[in-house]
């Protein structure tokens, strides 16, 4: 055995080839040291806060605040925090323009069959709106998103009638199914 190894290293081109896999071993097996960002978590906390919200976000946000003022308002309900998700964003719906084209012919061949051929072409394209040197699609009507659940916590809830006249309010202006709205005493009052 020791004699073919010997007459194994003894060839050139076999020692080559050993020494360039044993260093490709030796990369291989060298431990990598993961680069740390240097960012402590403060710092990324504050930069997804900074991140800009979506135009839903936006919404659920502006919601959320009109219907705790308007909630807040009515008697007995005392201080009220809600919570709105939606079930789909809204959409922007742009004007096409479209055109419309209808050819009919007819033919007749030598053994007198007829023969009638009508073609209608149709073609849409979206009618873009230029101000300041950019274009913009023009829309012509905004779906507001749709309103999945609202949950109410509130003060004055499970006191006489508060939790019901929420309910109420909160079906109306959303115009929910009464399963899609739940309201809750606010945790810290009695």
């Amino acid at each position: 055995m020791i004699e073919k190894l010997t007459l194994f290293f003894k060839n050139k081109n076999n020692l080559a080839v050993v020494i360039l896999m044993g260093i490709l071993f030796m990369v291989i097996a060298m431990p990598v040291k993961k680069k740390e960002s240097g960012r402590s978590a403060e710092e990324v906390m504050g930069q997804e806060e900074t991140q800009e919200a979506s135009p839903g976000e936006d919404y659920v946000r502006e919601m959320e605040s009109r219907l705790e003022e308007t909630l807040s308002g009515l008697e007995g309900a005392g201080e009220v925090k809600v919570m709105i998700t939606l079930s789909a964003l809204g959409e922007e719906i742009p004007d096409k323009d479209i055109s419309c084209s209808l050819s009919e012919t007819g033919e007749e061949d030598g053994q007198g069959g007829i023969r009638n051929v009508k073609t209608e072409e149709r073609e849409t394209a979206t009618v873009f709106l230029s101000e300041n040197g950019s274009s913009a699609p023009y829309v012509v009507k905004t779906l507001t998103p749709e309103v999945q659940g609202v949950i109410v916590l509130a003060q004055g809830a499970g006191e006489g009638n508060v939790s019901m006249e929420i309910m109420e309010a909160v079906k109306v202006i959303f115009g929910i199914e009464a399963n899609r709205v739940k309201v809750l005493k606010l945790r810290g009052t009695n």
